[in-house]
C-alpha cells in the first residue's frame, strides 16, 4: 500500500517533468530543449554500470579501504552528464537558439526528472542490491 503510493508519486513527478520539457518545446516551437531529457535519462547509467563493475571486479582498482575507483568514476561521469544537462539549455538560450523561458522550463523539467529517478532508486533499492548511488 505504501509502496504503491510511493510509485504513484514518483510516476507523477516523472510525468510532470516530461510535461515541462515538452511544453518548453511546443510553446516556443523549438525542439532543442528535448535534449535535456536525453541527458538526464542517461545520467544514472554510469553509477549503475560502475556499481556493477565494483561488485564483480577484483582488479585492484581501489583507492583505499572505504573507497573504490569504479564508484568514484561513476560519480564523476554522472556529475558530468548532469552538468551537461543543465548547461546545454543555458548555452542554447545564450546563443538565442531557444527562448529564455523555454530554457527555464527545460532545466526545471530536467532537474525534476533526475530527482525523481534518484528518489526511485533510493525508495526501491534493496539493501543487498546497492545500485551505486
Amino acid at each position: 500500500s505504501l509502496s504503491v503510493l510511493r510509485l504513484i508519486i514518483l510516476a507523477s513527478l516523472i510525468a510532470l517533468s516530461l510535461l515541462f520539457v515538452v511544453l518548453s518545446c511546443v510553446i516556443w516551437r523549438n525542439w532543442l530543449p528535448m535534449v535535456v531529457i536525453v541527458a538526464f535519462g542517461f545520467a544514472p547509467l554510469p553509477n549503475l554500470l560502475c556499481g556493477a563493475c565494483q561488485r564483480g571486479s577484483s582488479s585492484g582498482f581501489s583507492l583505499d579501504e572505504g573507497r573504490n575507483g569504479w564508484k568514484d568514476s561513476g560519480f564523476f561521469l554522472t556529475g558530468a552528464i548532469v552538468v551537461t544537462g543543465l548547461a546545454l539549455p543555458m548555452t542554447l538560450a545564450h546563443v538565442d537558439a531557444i527562448e529564455v523561458p523555454a530554457m527555464v522550463m527545460a532545466v526545471a523539467g530536467g532537474v525534476l526528472f533526475y530527482t525523481s529517478v534518484l528518489l526511485y532508486s533510493h525508495v526501491f533499492a534493496d539493501d543487498e542490491d546497492d545500485m551505486g548511488f
